[in-house]
């Protein structure tokens, strides 16, 4: 029985096409003044609404625990782990004009 030998279809001489980019367009004498980014100075009494990074020591271990606590937490309880010890902390919230009260208790 004769080989059979398995041929490939011919490659078309296609040229290769390549993107090219045009060029950047002049500047004109009318662009956009630049946007500022910058909050507004908080000129009233209100109560901030952003959370807040809080440090408060483990009440096992004493290493330092963040915690990141937000004003609708206010009068809560939460219970989070000690990155060190991995024991259980009871975090009482407390926001007063603003400022965060925050204990670490044994549970």
């Amino acid at each position: 029985m004769p080989a059979i030998k398995k041929t490939r279809p011919a490659k078309a001489n296609n040229p290769v096409k390549r993107k090219t980019s045009l060029p950047p367009e002049p500047a004109t004498a009318e662009e956009d003044p630049p946007i500022d980014l910058t909050p507004p100075a908080n000129t009233d009494d209100t109560v901030s609404t952003a959370e807040v990074l809080e440090h408060v020591p483990c009440p096992y271990c004493d290493e330092d625990m963040e915690v990141m606590v937000h004003p609708a937490d206010d009068g809560k309880t939460r219970y989070e782990s000690c990155s060190v010890c991995c024991r259980t902390v009871a975090m009482h919230i407390i926001w007063d004009d603003g400022q965060v009260e925050l204990s670490a208790d044994r549970c």
